[in-house]
């Protein structure tokens, strides 16, 4: 089975810049990570035979695995699916785990980008990509407006999509549910009840190919306080249009960024750094 053949990382933070490397890891003869749940017709194609630290401060740190799932398409494409699975983890949690080298701050904001990017290695290029979908998406966000009758009526923010196979063929679905303008008499007040995290799922203005998921911990307790692990999905299309390298061929950049907040005096919450770090994996040279 074709494998991970390179693996380069940079990491830059705003007070410890540097850059390493490390050995290149083999692909598992059998899948390894069970957790994953993808659409039917995909198979396991490779991927990490563990979970890697990523970025690691004293704020905090930030765990992650990887894995590529693929679906014979066309005769001249196929499709994959690239999936991590991302954990942050605050110090306060290292601190509790008698962990050395942390402080006890709590998790704030963070992001995972995925960058899909064509294959290429002495003047041979893999094959074109076609980014398809992501998920998960936004997170849904109900506004509820109380009037002074008791009534409450339901506002609901986000956009719904998704992925079906039916009959071995590809169906991809999406839909949107965006909130209309309705007067109200004698309102009185607006709440709004959503999931602690909140996740925000949007493609870069300036790259298609790389898809975005950035949050926000509104509640520093009991959420800061806690690790906060979920996963990413890329699907995307790849023509057979390869030169001089395997058909598979592809690099995924996975970028991430931490940013922590610790209680100061009088109970006043401050923000940490923002600590980013992106690793390149060359998949399937």
């Amino acid at each position: 089975m074709p494998g991970l053949v390179n693996l380069l990382l940079t990491c830059t933070s705003m007070i410890f810049p540097m850059s390493e490397s490390i050995t290149p890891m083999k692909t598992p003869t059998s899948r390894l990570l069970t957790q994953s749940s993808v659409p039917e017709g995909f198979y396991y194609f490779g991927g990490y035979p563990g979970t890697a630290r990523d970025l690691t401060c004293e704020d905090g740190y930030i765990t992650y695995s990887f894995e590529v799932f693929k679906m014979d398409y066309t005769s001249q494409s196929n499709l994959f699916i690239v999936h991590t699975r991302s954990s942050f983890v605050p110090g306060h949690v290292a601190v509790q785990n008698n962990e050395p080298g942390f402080k006890d701050y709590y998790l704030k904001s963070g992001y995972v980008h995925l960058t899909l990017e064509r294959a290429n290695s002495n003047g041979n290029h893999g094959g074109t990509i076609y980014p398809k979908l992501m998920w998960p998406n936004s997170t849904t966000v109900t506004t509820v407006s109380t009037s002074s009758t008791s009534t409450q009526l339901a506002f609901n923010y986000g956009n719904n999509q998704g992925v079906t196979f039916e009959n071995g063929s590809l169906q991809f679905t999406a839909g949107s549910s965006n909130s209309t303008t309705l007067s109200v008499q004698n309102t009185t007040s607006l709440t709004s009840q959503f999931i602690d995290p909140i996740l925000s799922a949007q493609y870069s203005p300036n790259n298609l190919s790389e898809a975005q998921w950035n949050f926000d911990v509104i509640n520093w307790n009991p959420t800061g306080k806690v690790t906060f692990t979920f996963d990413q999905f890329f699907l995307f299309e790849m023509m057979k249009d390869s030169t001089g390298m395997n058909e598979n061929a592809f690099d995924v950049i996975y970028s991430v960024k931490y940013k922590g907040q610790y209680q100061g005096i009088f109970g006043i919450l401050f923000e940490g750094w923002d600590f980013t770090r992106s690793t390149r994996i060359t998949c399937f040279y």
